[in-house]
């Protein structure tokens, strides 16, 4: 039997903006704060593969452990935010709301690819890993490991740490990170 794999999906740090104002903020001074704890948390552990979002929230919470650990953040594109589907008539945040007790399979097709370009990258991982990215993409991923068919399954904090692991061929979660104190997007 092979060792287990975990992989660290972090949540990026609180955002300069909203999704209203910006679709790319980067971090508030706060973020840039919880980023920095972070990466005190991996510490000197063992040096993992980096892999973030390509946005800048996410990018930014991923280089305070990149520098510590001296490593390149490897940028996938599947580990973005859930895209907003073509002709929303009203507000993202509100899109958000609508569909967040939704089950996947309810939601409109043109959601598929990119649910299944996350999956088929942590289906990809054969070591240990960092993952930096978004509430909606970890919500995602654990509902995937849990089996359970819905959008929401848990409220991610900004950079909290949750652990996925695989041992043989299963994927479980091994531990929830911590939860925001308002289940608001």
């Amino acid at each position: 039997m092979s060792d287990p794999i975990m992989l660290y999906l972090v949540r990026h740090g609180e955002a300069e903006a909203s999704w209203e104002d910006s679709l790319d903020p980067g971090l508030s001074k706060k973020g840039i704060e919880q980023a920095i704890a972070v990466a005190k948390c991996f510490g000197t552990k063992e040096q993992l593969p980096i892999y973030s979002s390509p946005l800048a929230r996410a990018r930014q919470t991923a280089a305070p452990l990149a520098e510590l650990w001296q490593r390149e953040v490897k940028i996938v594109d599947s580990l973005g935010e859930i895209p907003t589907p073509k002709g929303l008539s009203g507000s993202r945040l509100d899109w958000l709301l609508s569909i967040k007790d939704c089950a996947w399979q309810d939601l409109p097709p043109e959601l598929s690819e990119w649910q299944h370009g996350i999956i088929q990258f942590i289906e990809r991982q054969e070591q240990p890993a960092v993952i930096f990215s978004h509430y909606i993409a970890i919500n995602l991923i654990v509902g995937w490991v849990k089996n359970i068919d819905r959008v929401v399954t848990f409220h991610p904090d900004n950079c909290s740490i949750t652990r996925i692991k695989r041992v043989g061929a299963t994927w479980s979660l091994d531990k929830e990170g911590e939860q925001a104190s308002s289940n608001v997007l």
